[in-house]
């Protein structure tokens, strides 16, 4: 029988994070190349004994990780009722930690990420939309562990009633159920995989009010502007 133990550990040590990013815009679309280096990043490690079948999953600070990368992200008018959005990145990642043996490990990837999403208004007055999107994550690292690919799809309808007092969505998450991961560790004696799904499938229903007079609130907001700048 397999035995599953978590620990941390009392003497992890804070994280020192360097970060440095060049960001370029233009008009709707912006551009962004970054490097990250982290001293001691905490993160989890599993150890495996394989004479007693037991698996500690130790959270502990490792040597170091290091990140470098580019996103990019557009917003494409392509009427005045249809959006789209576009973020795309891509990232090589590595982290450097400590095995069960007490030898010094590497564990590296190139990782990349896509997320579109489309809102379409159905009538004139822009009360009544829905926004559909679709999410994808290569392969990642964290520390010893190999995360592998998932997606996620999903629809968001909204609609606004009474002058728009009334807001009313509904959401569909991870319709397809495509939102899950295999973890696994593989490195000097050290051989283990787990699924993980954190149940992202999910349907809900948002209901927004506005009490109030909105119009009359905006009006105060505009004479006490003017009120500000007189002074």
């Amino acid at each position: 029988m397999k035995q599953h133990n978590f620990q941390g550990d009392a003497n992890a040590i804070s994280t020192i994070i360097h970060n440095l990013n060049l960001t370029y815009t233009y008009k709707n679309s912006n551009f962004e190349a970054y490097y990250r280096y982290e001293k001691n990043p905490a993160m989890e490690i599993s150890i495996q004994n394989n004479e007693t079948f037991e698996t500690v999953y130790h959270f502990t600070n490792i040597k170091n990780g290091e990140a470098v990368g580019i996103n990019l992200s557009k917003q494409i008018d392509l009427k005045n009722w249809w959006k789209v959005n576009i973020f795309a990145m891509s990232e090589y990642n590595s982290n450097y930690y400590i095995g069960a043996d007490q030898q010094q490990y590497k564990n590296e990837i190139l990782f990349y990420n896509l997320n579109l999403n489309t809102q379409i208004d159905l009538n004139s007055d822009k009360t009544f939309s829905v926004s559909a999107g679709y999410v994808y994550n290569s392969k990642m690292i964290q520390a010893s562990f190999d995360i592998s690919s998932s997606q996620n799809m999903y629809v968001i309808i909204n609609r606004k009633f009474w002058d728009k007092r009334l807001d009313i969505g509904l959401v569909f998450n991870d319709i397809f159920k495509t939102d899950r991961n295999t973890i696994s560790t593989n490195y000097a004696d050290q051989n283990q995989y787990f699924k993980d799904y954190q149940d992202t499938q999910y349907f809900m229903l948002n209901v927004k009010y506005n009490f109030g007079n909105q119009k009359v609130k905006e009006a105060k907001k505009v004479q006490q502007t003017e009120e500000q700048n007189r002074i």
